[in-house]
Order: structure tokens, then C-alpha cells, then sequence
């Protein structure tokens, strides 16, 4: 039993000259690009057209990176670093810096712009600590206790609400946590754990606003979650997702990956250990068939961790993408061989 497959080919690529280490979605479907090991910032257009290439001087530390947030209108970005945050203007200029202890390798957090705030995250000697800075004072208008220890590493999310805003905190292989932000009326803002989504990952929510989608930590399945009441509507457990699949015989199965996407209202795509791309209906949270992106490989590996043909022992997969993202103009994915691909989805339905 094999999944119906669906190639995807490619209406853009690009190979940057150097290392792409994330894709940030920004306003307009533009897109920045941020590389490993280097200070510079990219943005690029919907069609991946480069608008500029400046010197942020982003710099990673002790293995904790920077990371770059985007204020929604384009005006202002946030950069977060192992023992400081800035905020900078778009032609590079710095309007504010506050710094602070290095965080421990790997931990950290980006940073999130909300109406006339924008929210950081700091790690102290008395915990981790969110600080409120007031854009039109740049003032530190409040700080707010969280329950970490410099044990996670932080995720701001945007959610369909400009007044609730989400926090990923992860802890490696450990645990996962979100924990949901309100703004008051007064600018106070109220943190509070939204335990039913332990260890679960977020991914995007759908286009109509109503729902978001979690991916599992560990070895769970795929869960949805309505919005704003965070209640769990749908769910497809991991083994009725690979139950009676055999198209690639290996000693380990296949598992879901940490990345799961609304690509519209009725279809998610789910990125596996593997390296596939599964289509799963959101009405039947049913597997309906695997996309297949043009030029990507799914590689087969033996126990001495060399690629193997025909029908050699196999120990594990991989394929070529390391990311993928839904953005206005398709599915954006980041390839091992460097390069940056747009795929259009007209084929895919839904």
C-alpha cells in the first residue's frame, strides 16, 4: 500500500553564496534570509527576488544564535542575541539595545512585536524573565516572571488575535510547553500555561483563523486545536498514519517530524523523519497522498551510514529538505544542496 503521490515542480530557486540558517516569513509574502556564521541579513520578495543584502551584524555565541523578528509593517526588527537584544531600523541603524547574561548553549528565544510593544525574553539569576519594552518611549514598561531556568529555548508565535500571542518553550528532548500571552486593555499582560498542549509543538493555524495545528515531541501524533478556546478537536496518532505502509522497507519506521502546516483550510502536510511530505485531509484526518518536490531524493542508508541501492539492508532515510514553509506564493523549502526552492501547489487541491 503505497501513499498517492503529487509532484510539486519548482517555480523558483535560488542559491544564495552563503549557508541559509532560517526563513523568516515578514509582511507582504517577502521573506528574510539569515545565514550560519555570517553578520548579514537578506530580504527577498515573494518570487524570491533579492531586495537587499545588509550587515545586521548578527553573531552567534557559545552555540546560541541569533535570531531575527520583523515588526508586521516592516519598520523595525528585533534581534536577539546570547547576551543582548536590539532593535534596529531596516537600513541597519540600532535604536535600543539592553544587555544581559549569555544564555546557556543552545537556549535563548526570538523576540515578538505587539502593537506599541515588543516582547523579549532574558535569563537572570532568579529565572527566566519577560520584558515588556514600550516602542513609542523605548522604555522597559514591565517584567514578568516565567517559570523557566535558562532550561528552554523560546518561540514567539502570532495567533489570529493581535491580543494573544503564544510561547513555545522547549527543553530539548525533555519537555515542551506553551503558554499563552493576553494583553489587557491596560497594556498588562497575562501569562498562563495552556497544559492541555504538553509536549506538543506548534505549527500554523488554518487560513479561516479557527484552528492551529501541534506536532507531536515525542512519539504522539498529530493533534488540532480550536482557537481561541484551545480545545482539541481532531487528532491522527502516529501509527494509523504509517499503518500498513511499506514503500520504504527499513529496520526503523518512519515518525512525524517536529514540522506540521495548514497549507489551506482543508489540507496539512506533515514532514517526516524520513524526509517525505504527507498530505492529510483535515476533514478525515486521513492520509491522502505524498508530495513529491522536484529535485528532492530520499536517500537510503545502511548500517555503516553509506547510501544503498535496490535491496540491501537499509537502516534509515533521509531526504533533502531541511524546512519547509507555507507562504503566499506556495511552499518555500530549504535544500541541502543550499539552495532555496519555491513549488507551487495548483495540483494539490483542497
Amino acid at each position: 500500500m503505497s501513499f498517492r503521490q503529487i509532484p510539486l515542480a519548482i517555480k523558483k530557486e535560488i542559491r544564495p553564496n552563503l549557508e541559509i540558517a532560517a526563513v523568516i516569513p515578514v509582511e507582504n509574502g517577502n521573506i528574510l534570509l539569515k545565514y550560519e556564521g555570517s553578520p548579514m541579513l537578506s530580504k527577498l520578495d515573494e518570487q524570491l527576488e533579492v531586495l537587499w543584502t545588509k550587515d545586521f551584524g548578527l553573531r552567534s555565541k557559545n552555540y546560541v544564535y541569533a535570531d531575527v523578528s520583523a515588526h508586521p509593517n516592516g519598520t523595525l526588527y528585533g534581534i536577539t542575541e546570547s547576551d543582548n537584544f536590539r532593535l534596529m531600523t531596516p537600513s541597519g541603524g540600532t535604536l535600543f539595545t539592553y544587555e544581559h547574561d549569555d544564555w546557556p548553549p543552545f537556549m535563548g528565544a526570538n523576540c515578538f512585536f505587539a502593537g506599541r510593544w515588543v516582547l523579549f525574553i532574558i535569563p537572570t539569576p532568579t529565572g527566566d524573565k519577560l520584558l515588556q519594552l514600550d516602542l513609542e518611549t523605548l522604555g522597559i514598561a514591565a517584567r514578568y516572571d516565567l517559570e523557566g531556568d535558562q532550561e528552554y529555548r523560546y518561540t514567539f508565535t502570532a495567533t489570529p488575535d493581535p491580543g494573544i500571542i503564544f510561547i513555545d518553550a522547549a527543553a530539548g528532548q525533555d519537555d515542551a510547553h506553551l503558554f499563552i500571552i493576553t494583553i489587557q486593555k491596560d497594556g498588562r499582560l497575562d501569562i498562563a500555561e495552556a497544559t492541555q498542549c504538553l509536549d506538543r509543538i506548534v505549527g500554523n493555524f488554518s487560513p479561516d483563523g479557527q484552528s492551529f495545528v501541534m506536532a507531536p515531541h515525542y512519539d504522539e501524533g498529530i493533534e488540532i486545536y480550536s482557537f481561541p478556546a484551545i480545545t482539541r478537536i481532531a487528532g491522527l496518532p502516529q501509527e494509523t498514519l504509517f499503518a500498513g505502509r511499506n514503500e520504504y522497507p527499513c529496520e526503523d519506521e518512519d515518525t512525524i517530524d517536529y514540522t506540521v502546516l495548514f497549507l489551506n483550510d482543508q489540507l496539512l502536510i506533515s514532514l517526516t523523519r524520513f524526509g517525505r511530505l504527507l498530505l492529510i485531509d483535515r476533514a478525515t484526518m486521513a492520509c491522502t497522498g505524498e508530495l513529491l518536490l522536484e529535485g528532492n531524493e530520499i536517500i537510503a542508508y545502511d548500517q555503516g551510514g553509506k547510501p544503498v541501492t535496490g535491496d540491501a539492508d537499509i537502516l534509515d532515510y533521509s531526504g533533502e529538505v531541511g524546512d519547509v514553509i507555507v507562504v503566499p506564493a506556495g511552499l518555500l523549502a530549504v535544500h541541502s544542496s543550499g539552495s532555496l526552492r519555491l513549488y507551487g501547489m495548483e495540483g494539490i487541491g483542497g
